[in-house]
């Protein structure tokens, strides 16, 4: 292979809120698995729009699986709720038309990744704080955790009041040492303003305890999703923040355009902050970024 600017770092090819839309970024996530050294890709939640098993994050979840990378991470955002048991008992009704016992999705959800472990494929659901090596060397940690929605609408997945003590306690389980951290929700001030709503226009909608967290534990990479309008990326000395939402609406409008995928090189040094390398669109068109 011909050397880059980008030798001696991991690519990972970065996606959120795909809402039912996953398929029509193939050609963008065939494109970035064609760069040299991108071996990974991570989904930071909200596949779904409902959160149906059977309809919607099982197929997803074997599409995932398919893509060609050596790994495919996948942290469940609010709107993928059956992944959260206690969450789909409590709001089933409000969400999805027929009821999928827990146990059962338990039960899928196993199947689903031995399946893909059978057939080679690194398929990854980090939900509470787990932390995993992958692509020679490098960690990865996933928190689904994250401030619940408004009181006016029924609860989604994951979801617990700002500030409380069940939410610090969630994470709490994420331990130092990853370079590279997924969560659904943004950390308060970072990429988590939402522009949909003039009265709430600039405001931020971020998780204060998770900023706190991420500042405690350091992380070269943080990636996330949920606020769709703050997608883009956001760097400081110490580290690579990415809002990876692929929509471009608040909502999962079938017409909708779709934001390009984030490819970000994360050096081998780890005394070097990652940045991005190239940006993909629907068609599969590379946009690299030069190196500063």
């Amino acid at each position: 292979m011909a050397a880059t600017e980008d030798d001696g770092a991991w690519l990972i090819a970065c996606i959120s809120d795909t809402h039912g839309h996953h398929e029509r970024l193939e050609a963008a996530l065939a494109a970035a698995a064609e760069l040299d050294g991108c071996t990974t890709v991570i989904h930071a939640g909200d596949a779904a729009v409902r959160g149906e098993w059977a309809s919607e994050i099982k197929p997803f979840l074997g599409w995932l699986a398919r893509l060609p990378f050596d790994d495919m991470i996948y942290v469940p955002g609010n709107h993928d709720l059956c992944m959260d048991a206690a969450a789909y008992e409590a709001n089933w009704e409000s969400w999805v038309a027929e009821h999928e016992a827990p146990e059962q999705v338990a039960t899928d959800l196993v199947e689903v990744l031995a399946a893909a472990d059978a057939a080679g494929a690194g398929l990854h659901v980090l939900v509470h704080g787990e932390q995993i090596e992958i692509a020679g060397g490098l960690t990865v940690a996933g928190l689904a955790a994250m401030p619940r929605q408004p009181k006016s609408r029924p609860q989604m997945a994951f979801g617990f009041p700002r500030g409380s003590p069940g939410l610090r306690h969630e994470l709490g389980r994420l331990e130092p040492g990853a370079d590279v951290l997924v969560t659904h929700t943004p950390p308060h001030g970072v990429l988590d303003s939402s522009s949909y709503d003039p009265r709430t226009a600039g405001k931020p909608f971020g998780c204060a305890d998770l900023a706190k967290r991420v500042r405690a534990l350091k992380p070269r990479l943080h990636v996330f999703g949920h606020i769709h309008s703050g997608a883009g990326v956001a760097a400081t000395r110490k580290r690579l923040s990415v809002n990876a939402a692929s929509c471009t609406t608040k909502g999962s409008e079938v017409d909708q355009e779709l934001n390009s995928v984030l490819v970000v090189a994360v050096p081998r040094d780890r005394r070097r902050v990652p940045r991005l390398a190239a940006s993909i669109d629907e068609a599969g068109v590379v946009k690299r970024v030069a190196e500063e």
